[in-house]
This record gives C-alpha cells, sequence and structure tokens, in this order.
C-alpha cells in the first residue's frame, strides 16, 4: 500500500488494486484465472502471496544467490550422471513403459481414468533416479504417497484466498491448508526414512542413486551446499516430476482422443521410420518430425505449467524505465507466450503443422518455452521430454486410444492445482492394434 499509494515508486501499468485486498477481488469473479491473466497481460497484476506450505524453506526452487548457483549446477550434473540424455534413463523409462504396455493388454475393454494411472507412471520414473528402485502400482506406501502430492497440488492452488489472507484459516471449520502443511510433513518423513535406511549400505565409491549424492555431501564443512537445501531439493524433485509429468501425458491423450485423425498420422509415422518389433528410442526423434510436432503444440495448447518456476528481484531493477522492487516475487506467464496471436497464428486452434516447415521436417520455435525461460527453467527439462516422447511413441505404436463413451464431450478448459494445469478427468481405453 505504502508503495503504490504513498511512495509511488512502483510504476508499473496494471488494473488499479484495491486497499488491502489488492487485485483479489478480479480473481475471485473468475473461474478460470489463466484466461484472465491473458486477457491482463499487456496489464500486469499486483499479488502478495502467503505460501505456508513452503515457508523458510531453501531448495532448487525455494532458493537465491549463491546457494541456488551451486546447487542448480550440482543436480544438473546429477541428472546427468544417473542417465538423463542418455541411455541409461531410456532403459528407466522403457521399464516403465512395459509395465503400461502389459497392463492396458490385460485390460483393453476396461475404462482407464488418466488421472490416476499416470501419476504412478511419472513417479516411478522419477523414483527410480532418487531411490534407485521403482514402487510397484499397488505398494501401499506408494499409493499413499502419491495421495499426498495430490492433495498438496490440489489445495494449494497459487489462487486460493488464504493464500492471500492467512487469516481466513480461522473461519474455515476445515482447515484443508493445514492437512496439507500435514501431509507434505509425512512425505518429507517418508523419503527420511528412506535416507535413513540407505546409509546403511552406502559406500561413497559406489554411488547409486541421487539419495547417495546426499550421502555423500553430509556433513562435508567445505561444502557450498546445506544439507537443508539438498533434502529439499529432493522433495522439489519428486513432486515437480510426477505432478508436472504426469499432467503433461493426460493433455497426450486427451487431444489424441479429441483428433483421431492426429492419432492416426503420428502412428503412420511411427510405424514407418520404427515397425512394431521394439520400443521407440530417444535417437528416433530425428525420423518422427510430425511426432514431434504433435507433442510440441499439445505442450504449447495445453502449457501444463503456464506459472512456471517463481523468480525473485535481488535488488531494485528497472524494465523498459519501469521499476521492480527488491525481493518482488515475479512469475513468467506462459500462456502468454504459447497464446499469443501476434506470434502464433490462430493459436487457440490445436495444429501441429505449425511445427513443420514446407518439406514436413521438424521446425523449432524460439517462442516454445514449457519449460519457462533463462537460468531457473526446469532442471528436469531432458527428463520430461524423454518421458513424454518415449512413453506416447511407445503407447501409439501398440494400441488405438479411444474413448471409453463415444458420446462423451471432452473439455480442454484445463483445472489450476499448485503448479500444473491439468486436464478435466475423463476416461479412456487402450484397444490393441489391429
Amino acid at each position: 500500500m505504502w508503495n503504490t499509494y504513498l511512495n509511488g515508486r512502483v510504476n508499473i501499468p496494471g488494473p488499479i488494486p484495491w486497499p488491502i485486498v489488492g487485485n483479489l477481488p478480479m480473481l475471485l469473479r473468475t473461474k478460470n484465472p489463466n484466461k484472465l491473466f491473458l486477457e491482463l497481460r499487456m496489464k500486469p497484476l499486483w499479488l502478495r502471496s502467503f505460501v505456508k506450505l513452503f515457508k523458510g524453506q531453501t531448495s532448487l526452487v525455494f532458493s537465491n544467490g549463491q546457494e541456488w548457483v551451486a546447487g542448480r549446477k550440482f543436480t544438473a550434473a546429477a541428472l546427468k550422471d544417473f542417465g538423463v540424455g542418455t541411455k541409461s534413463i531410456e532403459e528407466r523409462i522403457h521399464e516403465e513403459t512395459r509395465y503400461l504396455i502389459d497392463f492396458f493388454s490385460k485390460s483393453q475393454n476396461s475404462s482407464i481414468d488418466a488421472s490416476k494411472l499416470f501419476p504412478k507412471v511419472a513417479s516411478n520414473v522419477v523414483s527410480n533416479i532418487i531411490f534407485g528402485e521403482r514402487f510397484d502400482h499397488e505398494d501401499p506406501e506408494f499409493i499413499r504417497l502419491l495421495e499426498n502430492v495430490q492433495f498438496i497440488i490440489e489445495q494449494n492452488s497459487p489462487f486460493r484466498p488464504d493464500n492471500f489472507f492467512p487469516i481466513l484459516e480461522v473461519f474455515r471449520t476445515t482447515n484443508q491448508l493445514q492437512a496439507a502443511v500435514e501431509r507434505f510433513n509425512e512425505t518429507k518423513e517418508c523419503i527420511r526414512r528412506r535416507i535413513d535406511k540407505q546409509r546403511l549400505t552406502f559406500d561413497p565409491c559406489v554411488i547409486r542413486n541421487f539419495l547417495d549424492l546426499y550421502l555423500a555431501q553430509e556433513g562435508k564443512q567445505d561444502s557450498k551446499i546445506s544439507e537443508s537445501y539438498l533434502f529439499n531439493t529432493i522433495v522439489d524433485m519428486y513432486f515437480a516430476g510426477t505432478d508436472t509429468t504426469s499432467g503433461a501425458l493426460q493433455w497426450c491423450m486427451l487431444y489424441m482422443l479429441k483428433f483421431p485423425d492426429v492419432q492416426l498420422k503420428c502412428r503412420a509415422e511411427i510405424l514407418e521410420a520404427i515397425g512394431d518389433s521394439r520400443l521407440p528410442k530417444l535417437s528416433d526423434r530425428e525420423d518422427l518430425s510430425y511426432v514431434n510436432a504433435t507433442l510440441h503444440e499439445i505442450q504449447r495448447i495445453a502449457t501444463t505449467a503456464p506459472m512456471a518456476v517463481p523468480h525473485t528481484t535481488l535488488e531494485d531493477i528497472y524494465i523498459e524505465g519501469k521499476l521492480i522492487p527488491k525481493k518482488s516475487i515475479l512469475l513468467c506467464d506462459l500462456m502468454s507466450v504459447h497464446l499469443d496471436p501476434i506470434v502464433w497464428n490462430e493459436p487457440d486452434i490445436f495444429r501441429p503443422e505449425r511445427f513443420l516447415d514446407d518439406k514436413g521436417h521438424f521446425l523449432r520455435s524460439e517462442n516454445f518455452c514449457p519449460f519457462s525461460l533463462g537460468p531457473r527453467q526446469c532442471v528436469g527439462k531432458h527428463l520430461g521430454e524423454a518421458e513424454l516422447f518415449l512413453i506416447f511413441t511407445s503407447l501409439l505404436q501398440r494400441f488405438d486410444l479411444i474413448k471409453a463413451n463415444p458420446d462423451q464431450t471432452l473439455s480442454t478448459e484445463g483445472k489450476q492445482t499448485f503448479v500444473t494445469l491439468e486436464p478435466q478427468p475423463y476416461e479412456m481405453k487402450f484397444v490393441i492394434r489391429n
């Protein structure tokens, strides 16, 4: 209020905020905040958010300065060592893909809720990197972990009123935010138990997974990365690796159901380039231009993580003469890029061909940024890309994807959770290809 009404230091144009409540009334009047942000993309909103869940936490996402630089470098190197971008991670993804293929082959006449299945798939890939093993899909501990992840992300939408005004918690008969905090702590305790168990077999000369890297750093006096930072980074990786990839896979399935002609074109290209005698490999991407274009178009039009990773200004900065005060939290609205009619012709229309040149070759665009931009773009970018490509192509190679209910109208209006934009629940069938 002081900056806006008295001091006059903040001069960014935008909707005039109300005293105390700021622009919150505007957000509460809309069912789709992301569309509101698109309408106001030339008029930034001033929001003050209180995030109870991550209060006081430092990690890859919630840190700045030298610790973030050191932590980012450490995490990126660790992911590379454990196979991100190499055949090693390809095999980890193939392991989960084979389970999917076997499961769908045995239940091809059953209706499947994509929102229940794909979190297990995405979680197991990242679990393999962090813990060195996958979970059985029916493992009670695994099911509980995923229930906690889902509850936390659903209860911590950035647009919840009590994220802006914590006093509102007092008037709630059931404090869902506090329940989310308790589940978050329960998840952290589960990870701590796994660390303690792995400590018993830890050998600094044989690094098996990310937990071993954590143990190797533990107690180092000269380490630039704190123990709490590393631990919270493990938590970040587990949540982000489960939530965002799962959401992206759900969008992929949804658009294949809505656009069966695109599904047929993708499958035809896969079968021509690869056949059906082996699983697709990452090296096949160069031969699958239309598949690549389709995956890019789905990520563009759906934009799974529209608000991206938060940024913080470490000092007062000016952009085009407008002051961004020190310690401001900035959110990059990726939808304002992906749905910008200035850079995309008819951005609301699903058209994979926009990522192809005149000869049908895959065409990259500098305006495509589903993993954010700059040095703080998602550190798991290459892992996420590999998962989407390998799982998507493997499923289309073997199955026809059809709606469980032919008369159902599938909505592309997403629902915003803590970080991701997820599709509305839907069911589908995986029918073995003739």
